[in-house]
């Protein structure tokens, strides 16, 4: 163990400012309430693109997409990213450096799992079947208390109330595990991701957030309720989570991102090319293929990697 305080970095995927603001999460999230009346609040800027897998990257290796590679869920050539493409060390490889140890839960960007000085379970994406913990043999130990990694959810949210009780499940087993490693492992920084704001963001922000024109709609009154159980077994998750720490722990809570109404979609290379601007939309093909050519090899850095940060966004797969 190191001297000085343990920290826990609780990560809330997608609870931005206007999550924490609505009255449904004020009614059924008294612990984070607490948080921020006690604590210090400030809001942070995402990253660019503000999606999760960049986002949550930059949390954990402390420099931007640019330095550490990750712009999207996929890379530069459409493959899926993962803990290999992270160019730059993470949190929890700076602590065991020094000579301390850590747990890692459900971080987003960590699959496949590598042994580091404390224990690290993977979060998404994780491939069906795929090993997620190291060390190996704790993921028969968290399943056998329901623990999964993740939940899909349709983007149009057809499928609500299955959905809504399966998510509930998923983050009151996230928390009952994050407890049992916490408790059973000597740790100098603990790590636990809660996804249940981002999950419930994308196909229902409509519903749960005031603002939008289909608030108040009668399909809005089913989602919110059973958005509203979710919450506060988010909440109690977080509370216990708390309640088990040292007195001397310090807690640094944080998301990747937020949410907002989307109202359309702009694709400029086909505004461009509409309008008799350009010879043909050049996609993002062709910006990629300029940043691997002998010409792009002698570009500034900067545009090297914008060439292929553009080229990931556009292939990004999964969620914000």
């Amino acid at each position: 163990m190191l001297p000085g305080r343990p920290v826990l970095l609780l990560g809330l995927d997608g609870l931005g400012q206007e999550f924490l603001d609505s009255p449904l999460v004020a009614d059924a999230a008294p612990t984070l309430a607490a948080l921020m009346r006690d604590g210090g609040v400030a809001p942070l800027r995402s990253t660019f693109p503000p999606y999760t897998a960049p986002a949550w990257t930059s949390i954990t290796t402390g420099v931007g997409p640019g330095r550490h590679g990750v712009f999207g869920f996929t890379d530069a050539d459409g493959h899926p990213v993962n803990d290999t493409s992270v160019a730059a060390p993470r949190l929890w490889d700076y602590v065991g450096r020094a000579g301390g140890r850590s747990v890692v839960v459900n971080m987003p960007i960590t699959h496949p799992p590598r042994a580091i000085d404390g224990v690290l379970v993977s979060g998404m994406p994780v491939p069906p079947g795929a090993p997620y913990t190291a060390p190996a043999e704790l993921a028969a130990d968290l399943e056998a208390s329901g623990y999964t990694v993740d939940v899909a959810v349709r983007e149009d949210g057809s499928d609500g109330p299955a959905t809504l009780a399966r998510l509930r499940g998923m983050t009151e087993a996230r928390g009952r595990a994050a407890i049992k490693l916490a408790t059973a492992n000597a740790w100098d920084l603990l790590v636990v991701t809660f996804v249940l704001p981002d999950r419930l963001g994308h196909p229902w922000w409509k519903y749960v957030v005031a603002g939008d024109p289909l608030y108040d709609s009668r399909a809005a009154e089913k989602v919110r309720e059973g958005a509203r159980v979710c919450l506060a077994a988010l909440d109690r998750a977080i509370g216990d989570l708390l309640a088990s720490l040292p007195s001397t722990a310090a807690v640094v809570a944080c998301s990747d991102h937020g949410f907002g109404t989307l109202r359309a979609d702009v694709f400029l290379d086909v505004a461009l090319a509409q309008a008799g601007l350009v010879d043909a939309p050049p996609g993002a093909g062709a910006i990629a293929r300029l940043g691997r050519s002998a010409v792009g090899r002698r570009l500034p850095a900067p545009v090297r990697r914008l060439a292929r940060g553009v080229t990931a966004t556009t292939n990004r797969r999964g969620g914000g």
